[in-house]
Protein backbone atom coordinates (compact mmCIF):
# COMPACT_ATOMS: atom_id res chain seq x y z
CA UNK A 1 0.00 0.00 0.00
CA UNK A 2 1.25 3.49 -0.81
CA UNK A 3 2.25 5.79 2.02
CA UNK A 4 -0.71 7.60 3.54
CA UNK A 5 1.24 9.72 6.00
CA UNK A 6 -0.38 13.10 6.64
CA UNK A 7 -3.74 11.69 5.43
CA UNK A 8 -6.83 11.58 7.64
CA UNK A 9 -9.44 8.87 7.13
CA UNK A 10 -12.88 8.64 8.73
CA UNK A 11 -14.58 5.31 9.33
CA UNK A 12 -18.32 5.71 9.77
CA UNK A 13 -19.91 2.96 11.85
CA UNK A 14 -22.57 2.10 14.42
CA UNK A 15 -23.10 -0.27 17.35
CA UNK A 16 -23.09 -3.89 16.15
CA UNK A 17 -20.63 -3.48 13.26
CA UNK A 18 -18.88 -6.64 12.07
CA UNK A 19 -15.60 -6.62 14.01
CA UNK A 20 -13.25 -7.77 11.23
CA UNK A 21 -14.81 -5.32 8.74
CA UNK A 22 -13.60 -2.39 10.84
CA UNK A 23 -10.46 -3.63 12.57
CA UNK A 24 -8.67 -5.03 9.50
CA UNK A 25 -9.05 -1.94 7.26
CA UNK A 26 -8.31 0.36 10.21
CA UNK A 27 -5.08 -1.51 10.99
CA UNK A 28 -4.01 -1.48 7.33
CA UNK A 29 -4.66 2.25 7.01
CA UNK A 30 -2.73 3.00 10.20
CA UNK A 31 0.15 0.77 9.06
CA UNK A 32 0.32 2.84 5.87
CA UNK A 33 0.60 6.00 7.96
CA UNK A 34 -2.96 7.36 7.91
CA UNK A 35 -4.63 8.91 10.93
CA UNK A 36 -7.92 7.04 11.34
CA UNK A 37 -10.95 8.47 13.15
CA UNK A 38 -13.99 6.37 14.10
CA UNK A 39 -17.20 8.35 13.66
CA UNK A 40 -20.56 7.15 15.02
CA UNK A 41 -23.92 8.61 16.05
CA UNK A 42 -23.23 7.16 19.52
CA UNK A 43 -20.48 8.77 21.59
CA UNK A 44 -18.07 6.95 23.91
CA UNK A 45 -17.65 3.36 22.78
CA UNK A 46 -19.49 1.01 20.44
CA UNK A 47 -19.58 -2.79 20.49
CA UNK A 48 -18.53 -5.00 17.62
CA UNK A 49 -20.27 -8.18 16.53
CA UNK A 50 -17.81 -11.07 16.14
CA UNK A 51 -19.38 -13.88 14.11
CA UNK A 52 -21.91 -15.21 16.65
CA UNK A 53 -21.49 -13.01 19.70
CA UNK A 54 -20.51 -9.55 20.89
CA UNK A 55 -16.85 -8.73 20.37
CA UNK A 56 -14.59 -5.86 21.32
CA UNK A 57 -15.53 -2.28 22.12
CA UNK A 58 -14.09 0.51 19.97
CA UNK A 59 -13.63 4.10 21.11
CA UNK A 60 -15.56 6.66 19.08
CA UNK A 61 -13.50 9.71 18.15
CA UNK A 62 -16.44 11.88 17.14
CA UNK A 63 -20.20 11.63 17.15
Amino acid sequence: MASLSSRKVAILTEEGFEQVELTSPKAALEAAGATVHVISPKSGTIKAWDKTNWGIEINVDSS
